[in-house]
């Protein structure tokens, strides 16, 4: 598989193919099939061709098992304890990944990639429009591609429109699926002057190109790909006038955006009875809500540090580390690693320790990342402590996600542990 074949249908099905043989063989030695030692290499190298495959289209292998040993330490540490939850997680490992390849359009002479305009229900139409085209044979595929070319300019439509300053020629307010109106009225306030009469005319020409197209009976291909042209001329038009392109400046308008959500949880390891003290890791999970991949994120939070809780609270190390025997203030990271092409950094400072995560990993539609072992963060709390809990400062965190506006919030520790 080479970046051209990837680009088509066919190599991304044989892709999905690999991904499926690497995923039936997982779960074959965890249920009782091949020995490990007689699969392996099999496993190996069909790992290293799925990871030059997902390289070579910017995405990030959910896989983290270099080879099957590492798989069989995964399964046999009893978080998998039946034949039923392995096959599971093996399902929802890739599952956002093939879902991904198996919807993601193909590259064809007759669908330019173009930039996403931000308006995300637009840019999905869009992508329809070209896929449509691409498997059209017929004429009625040929007028299918009308329709979707009308339903991405409706969605285009309801984001820029707003009544309130975009008036009609006629003074009456459009219906809600009555695009043409809907863009004639925006593009009349927004580039209204005789300074931009040309790109009005330029706007209305292939608004009413993409509308004519729309409903031609006898729609061939050249038809339908002037049709999509016109339509994505138009969505890409309304996007420079509404800021959307500007390299500088936050986009403006109802605008569809990166969607990410971080969730912190935590995960028992141990008793220590003699001090009455149970030990905890912390879980971190950082998910994908929205339809579109996210390219890189970076999550920061604070977590309180044992210098500033009595009655042995401690935060045992990071990554491995130990950070008992470490300075309370320090001006470099306590801990700082970069696995692959993202970077785990924690520093000290007064009363807290910063914990940084920046991922350079695309991260699929509906698709989680578990950062808990990236992160490596476990923490010691007894009853005394776990009685004072109003007095521990609680999680910080704020997350950047491509062009989402960033969140942030906190988390109480009386729900980071059961004791």
């Amino acid at each position: 598989m080479n970046q051209k074949s990837l680009s088509t249908r066919e190599g991304r099905a044989q892709l999905i193919a690999e991904i499926e043989a690497q995923r039936n063989l997982m779960t074959a030695v965890a249920t009782g099939g091949p020995r490990i030692d007689s699969a392996n290499g099999e496993y190996k190298e069909r790992q290293q061709r799925i990871q030059d495959a997902l390289s070579e289209l910017g995405l990030r292998d959910p896989n983290p098992y270099s080879d099957l040993w590492s798989w069989y330490g995964k399964w046999s540490s009893g978080d998998l304890p039946t034949y039923q939850s392995r096959r599971q997680y093996i399902r929802d490992l890739y599952a956002p990944l093939v879902a991904y390849l198996s919807q993601a359009p193909a590259t064809t002479a007759s669908s330019p990639p173009g930039e996403p305009s931000g308006w995300l229900r637009a840019d999905r139409g869009l992508t329809k429009v070209w896929s449509q085209i691409e498997y059209a044979r017929h004429e009625e595929d040929f007028q299918a591609v009308g329709l979707l070319c009308r339903e991405t300019l409706i969605s285009l439509a309801q984001v820029v429109y707003d009544p309130t300053r975009h008036a009609t020629g006629e003074g009456k307010e459009p219906s809600p699926t009555d695009a043409k109106r809907m863009l004639e009225a925006y593009i009349e306030h927004e580039l209204q002057g005789s300074s931009n009469e040309a790109a009005r005319k330029y706007a209305k020409a292939s608004l009413d190109l993409a509308n004519a197209l729309q409903h031609k009976r006898t729609a061939g291909f050249r038809d339908a790909a002037m049709c999509a042209e016109a339509t994505r001329a138009v969505l890409k038009l309304m996007a420079i006038v509404a800021g959307q392109q500007d390299p500088d400046t936050a986009p403006v308008g109802k605008v569809d955006i990166s969607e990410a959500l971080v969730e912190f949880s935590y995960r028992f390891i141990d008793i220590y009875y003699e001090w009455d003290e149970h030990l905890y890791e912390l879980g971190v999970i950082v998910e994908n809500q929205g339809s579109q991949v996210i390219n890189d994120f970076k999550l920061e939070f604070t977590f309180p540090d044992l210098d500033s809780i009595p009655k042995r609270w401690e935060i045992v190390g990071f990554l491995g580390a130990t950070l008992s025997n470490a300075g309370h203030e320090s001006s470099g990271p306590l801990v700082e690693v970069k696995p692959g092409d993202n970077t785990v950094s924690v520093r000290r400072e007064a009363h807290l320790i910063r914990v940084t995560y920046r991922s350079r990993d695309a991260l699929l539609p509906n698709e989680k990342v578990d950062l808990a072992e990236a992160i490596g963060l476990r923490y010691r709390i007894n009853r005394s402590v776990y009685a004072n809990l109003e007095d521990v400062p609680p999680v910080k965190w704020i997350l950047y996600a491509d062009n989402m506006l960033c969140k942030q919030g906190e988390v109480p520790i009386s729900r980071l542990n059961n004791y």
